[in-house]
């Protein structure tokens, strides 16, 4: 039936680090999200998902580039259909790693099989500030945004200025 939940840090390693059989194997169909010069994250995040059962749920802290960047636009796409969005954390300005330099988000992901309830989700946007005294300070608070607009932007980027009319 499936993982209620699965959390997890997948690690960071990018298509040209890999051994060339395992690109190739990766890139052969066996995953859908696989595309360009992607990250085995990417990989961790289809293959989470697809081991949840309907109404489990996903919570991953990955590299914020997955919200907008060419390499992830199937895994995004998958994402909107087949999950609730129900929180971004945004890290980006935030040091989550002390010795790596790779910006980073959180993502909770709800499996939702029905269209009409993932469009009229409202996703919770939370923008971490910069580190200053500690964890918890520079917290910019969150807002909402209709998961249904990202289904209008190009390469279904994860834009997380913009409300529900910027589309």
């Amino acid at each position: 039936g499936g993982f209620d939940i699965i959390i997890g840090n997948p690690p960071y390693v990018r298509a040209e680090n890999m051994a060339r059989e395992e690109r190739d194997y990766f890139m052969s169909g066996v995953f859908e999200t696989a595309y360009g010069r992607f990250d085995l994250f990417i990989l961790f995040v289809e293959r989470a998902i697809k081991l949840l059962k309907e109404g489990g749920r996903l919570g991953f802290i990955i590299p914020h580039p997955v919200l907008n960047e060419n390499y992830a636009k199937l895994l995004r796409a998958f994402i909107l259909n087949s999950c609730v969005v129900e929180t971004i954390v945004d890290l980006s300005d935030y040091k989550v790693f002390e010795n790596a330099s790779v910006a980073t988000c959180v993502f909770i992901l709800r499996k939702e099989p029905a269209l009409s309830v993932r469009q009229q989700n409202r996703i919770e946007i939370i923008k971490q500030g910069s580190y200053q005294n500690g964890i918890g300070d520079g917290s910019v608070g969150s807002r909402f945004i209709t998961q249904n607009v990202f289904d209008r932007t190009p390469q279904n980027s994860f834009r997380l200025e913009f409300d529900d009319s910027a589309i």
